[in-house]
């Protein structure tokens, strides 16, 4: 869509839209249920979206709720966890890294899809505390690693949005490296493209207070969209 001018500035709007059949035994209340289903999958899609209604959407929404249901006690139970992914060397073949994947098994449901949980915890302002318990656990990896003498690899976190913006990110952190004893240059934060189109400047002063404690950023999922 072509951008509206108001007083002067450009703004830019995107349209979700959801659709449903009204008619051939299906009510129309029946029917404004549906569309608004298919208008919450839709608004899972960046930009514009239409979606039509189909039965997988309610499954899809029901797998959703059982999620944000037992996510809470996830956190308690400290069910969420990492899994190092390494970073090989392409000539050598020797490990040079991780990455740290943060994963859920749930003493409910088992294996949950990050791609599921990672959604409802930005939606529900709780995937910094996923961000934090995965970062601990690789911290206290390290820790235990330095005090047996063993080599340290340096391991990439990912942060959330939602977190790098979070009051006292950077001290919270500091306090967190001091605690478990490791050289913050084995911590690497990915973040994605999307942070810095939030706010740059605050971005910018973030990640400089980053680096000035030894922590160095990445970008993570490079050029999927959003440049």
């Amino acid at each position: 869509f072509e951008p509206y001018v108001i007083e002067g500035k450009k703004i830019s709007i995107t349209l979700k839209i959801g659709t449903a059949v009204f008619g051939k035994g299906i009510t129309g209340r029946k029917a404004i249920q549906q569309a608004d289903t298919a208008l919450s999958c839709a608004f899972k899609v960046a930009g514009t979206a239409m979606r039509f209604f189909d039965e997988s959407q309610v499954k899809s929404i029901e797998q959703e709720m059982e999620v944000l249901t037992h996510f809470t006690d996830a956190l308690k139970n400290k069910e969420f966890f990492p899994m190092l992914q390494p970073k090989v060397h392409i000539i050598t073949g020797e490990v040079v890294g991780f990455e740290a994947l943060a994963r859920w098994i749930s003493s409910e449901v088992g294996f949950v899809s990050p791609a599921d949980f990672i959604p409802i915890g930005e939606k529900t302002g709780n995937i910094y505390k996923v961000d934090r318990a995965i970062l601990k656990s690789v911290l206290a990896w390290q820790q235990e690693r330095k005090k047996l003498g063993k080599r340290l690899y340096p391991i990439s976190v990912n942060i959330s949005p939602n977190h790098f913006y979070y009051p006292n990110f950077v001290s919270n952190i500091e306090q967190l490296i001091k605690k478990y004893d490791v050289n913050p240059k084995y911590i690497t934060f990915e973040i994605t493209e999307s942070i810095e189109l939030e706010d740059v400047i605050c971005a910018k002063k973030i990640i400089n207070e980053l680096k000035a404690i030894g922590i160095a950023t990445s970008i993570d999922d490079f050029g999927v969209g959003y440049s």
